[in-house]
């Protein structure tokens, strides 16, 4: 029997990339995307990829959970501003839940905390 695309959304995956590890699932009205690990050069293309797949089928808000991740990196970091940017854009609404203290304060100090839109 055939399942439907809502309960293809409904079970969570696992995406292994180098020192990341992407585990996306289902959120309110959208998509959940939780990292652990590093977010850096290696990594950020299979992230780079999950949002944009996440985009696409998310619906009205895609959640990005850095509560896991040990560090990002300037790669990282771009890759964050571009999602914010195509959020503004997009008709989509892109929520960040905070990382650990190293990546909040690369955030804060490069200034794109700013232009992220925080749930805690």
């Amino acid at each position: 029997m055939a399942r439907t695309q809502r309960e293809a959304q409904a079970e969570e995956r696992r995406v292994e990339a180098r020192t990341l590890v992407i585990r996306v699932g289902p959120a309110e009205d959208g998509c959940l995307l939780r990292l652990s690990g590093e977010l850096d050069d290696a990594s950020a293309p299979a992230l780079e990829h999950e949002l944009l797949r996440a985009e696409a089928a998310a619906g009205a808000t895609l959640v990005l959970d850095l509560g896991e991740l040990e560090f990002i990196d300037s790669t990282g970091i771009a890759l964050l501003v571009e999602a914010a940017r195509r959020a503004s854009e997009g008709g989509f609404e892109l929520k960040v839940l905070r990382g650990s203290g190293q990546v909040e304060r690369v955030l804060e100090l490069t200034g794109v905390a700013e232009l992220l839109d925080f749930l805690d």
